[in-house]
């Protein structure tokens, strides 16, 4: 029953004895937060098991305050701008800002069905070699140098402990035809190495996207043929280990075909038939490793394999990077043939990780079959008419953009680390393994305590390290002529990359340390 009071000494004694009550538990409460508190902040980090949690090393009790892992996620959902309508803002898609660029058609946002809510979508243009490219928060590309590099690139091959994961599928389009085509195709999802503008169309800016990564980890879908079977006019004779082939090198520009193997055949000579590795290329020649070419002119072929592709292939390529940007160049690296051919509306999943230092393991839908493990080499530049210096003990090297072929833009960033040798006399203490804290596509940077002040001055070292990556998709035309535009569209449902030592050789966290590790 309710509480009644029948005078006013009543009401006093009561209320006094309710206000004492109530300042006893408040101090209570008060001394037992505080005790928690200062329990929270003197309590060691703590290792939580992968059986229980979300499956990584924490370092802090609280885990939304917790530097000891990284987590970028994206859904895709559709953000408001001033601009925005119905079609994406260039520069602000997605919760991590992305940007799609590339003379595309019909781009839009959309929220989907769940699971996958949030979908972002573009269809093929009717542009040879053309594509659209989906970029973490870089803003549109104007006419950059193939130097520029794209500021959100990771040095992850060298620091293992990470899963990327994408969601993506392909299906009809916003035309009346319903068209589902998958001929003349291109389509990238992974990681590509920097500069990523080595993929874009240099002058062409942001309205020439090219389709092929120089350095790509991930899955693709291209159905290219090029360069197939060229005609062969005439062969020199033999020198310094090369033979140089003339005819019509379609497509063969800028050291294009650097690193295809090629069948030679139909010349009268039998030493200048046979198969070699192509070192350079132009529209009109072929220089081929055949050290006992003949002179002879006479009508031949040479014929290489494109990429031809029927069913998505796992492909680890490391192409140098070239003077010209926007060269398709078909030159594979290390690939894996799926079973899964691109269907109508069927959603997939794409997951890569990394354990242990340069081995990644990609793995689609989730299948044991489709799945792929594969050693990533380093790459090695020589900074050939670049300089050298060291000031107030920090290493700096630069490098030069050299001719076509030339592996001349070192791929490398904040973070990676790197090895150079070659250096000589006064130059020579800055030969060793360094952590850079910049690079910027023509420069490095690293701290050299040990060392003293090395004037500026030209010295050519050699430079190796794994490339710096970053998240990448494209998806337009291969380089068959005549595509029809809007025949294809691509739905980009869902991006994570976490990083977290319980993704690779897990150890005890450090609270010492800024991000425990």
């Amino acid at each position: 029953m309710p509480l009644r009071i029948t005078n006013a000494t009543t009401d006093v004694a009561v209320l006094n004895r309710w206000a004492e009550d109530i300042e006893t538990r408040l101090n209570a409460t008060t001394k037992q937060a505080g005790h928690a508190l200062v329990t929270l902040q003197n309590t060691p980090p703590v290792v939580i098991p992968p059986s229980v949690g979300d499956g990584l090393t924490h370092g802090d009790l609280v885990w939304e305050h917790d530097s000891a892992y990284v987590e970028l996620r994206d859904d895709f959902v559709p953000l408001y701008s001033a601009s925005f309508g119905p079609t994406p803002n260039s520069s602000a898609i997605g919760e991590l800002g992305w940007s799609l660029q590339g003379a595309i058609s019909n781009a839009e946002q959309a929220g989907g069905n769940p699971p996958y809510i949030g979908q972002l979508a573009w269809e093929n243009n009717a542009t040879v070699n053309n594509a659209g490219l989906l970029l973490l928060n870089a803003g549109v590309v104007a006419a950059q140098p193939l130097t520029t590099f794209q500021r959100n690139v990771y040095a992850l091959l060298e620091n293992p402990g990470w899963k990327m994961t994408w969601v993506w599928k392909h299906d009809g389009t916003v035309q009346s035809t319903g068209d589902f085509q998958i001929t003349k195709k291109a389509f990238y999802i992974g990681l590509s190495g920097a500069p990523v503008f080595a993929v874009t169309g240099g002058a062409g800016g942001a309205t020439a996207v090219r389709p092929r990564p120089d350095i790509f980890i991930g899955l693709r879908y291209d159905t290219s043929a090029t360069p197939g079977a060229l005609t062969l006019s005439s062969v020199a004779n033999a020198a310094g280990g090369s033979t140089v082939y003339t005819g019509t090198i379609t497509g063969g520009d800028n050291g294009a075909y650097i690193g295809l193997t090629f069948v030679v055949a139909g010349f009268l000579t039998g030493a200048n038939n046979g198969t070699f590795i192509c070192t350079q290329s132009s529209a009109t020649t072929l220089t081929l490793s055949n050290n006992a070419g003949v002179a002879e002119t006479h009508a031949a072929t040479a014929t290489a394999s494109g990429l031809n592709d029927a069913f998505y292939t796992f492909e680890a390529v490391i192409n140098p990077q070239y003077q010209t940007a926007g060269v398709r160049h078909n030159a594979q690296g290390q690939t894996k043939i799926t079973n899964v051919v691109p269907t109508m509306g069927t959603w997939h999943r794409l997951d890569i990780t990394c354990s242990a230092t340069g081995i990644i393991v990609m793995t689609l839908d989730g299948s044991s079959t489709n799945q792929f493990i594969v050693t990533i080499p380093t790459t090695s530049v020589t900074t050939t008419g670049g300089q050298v210096s060291c000031n107030t003990h920090e290493g700096r090297i630069s490098s030069v953009v050299g001719t076509s072929g030339a592996n001349s833009v070192p791929p490398f960033s904040a973070g990676s680390i790197i090895t150079v040798s070659g250096l000589a006399g006064g130059n020579a203490a800055l030969n060793g393994t360094w952590t850079l804290f910049y690079g910027d596509g023509l420069t490095i940077r690293f701290d050299a305590p040990a060392v003293s002040n090395i004037a500026n001055n030209s010295a050519a070292a050699t430079v190796v390290g794994y490339p710096v990556l970053t998240p990448i998709c494209t998806f337009g035309n291969d380089d068959t002529a005549s595509p029809t535009g809007q025949v294809l569209r691509t739905f980009i449902d869902f991006f994570s990359l976490v990083w977290n030592p319980n993704l690779g050789v897990v150890r005890a966290p450090d609270k010492t340390k800024a991000r425990y590790w």
